[in-house]
């Protein structure tokens, strides 16, 4: 069973699913930081080049 953010409705999770989109590869985004998942921005410590979609739904959901 998937973990549920208790911040976020699994609406509001949707959401985010449907408009972010799922990027398995980080990324650039318009303002140039690293971003990978859906939307997840990587910081300076955080290496990952690419990513499983469990790991990006763990990532929306933290």
């Amino acid at each position: 069973m998937p973990h549920i953010s208790s911040r976020f409705s699994s609406a509001c999770i949707a959401f985010i699913k449907q408009w972010q989109g799922l990027s398995l590869e980080k990324y650039r985004d318009r303002q140039g930081n690293w971003v990978i998942g859906y939307g997840h921005m990587l910081t300076p410590d955080e290496t990952l080049t690419f990513i499983t979609p469990e790991q990006a739904e763990a990532f929306l959901l933290d």
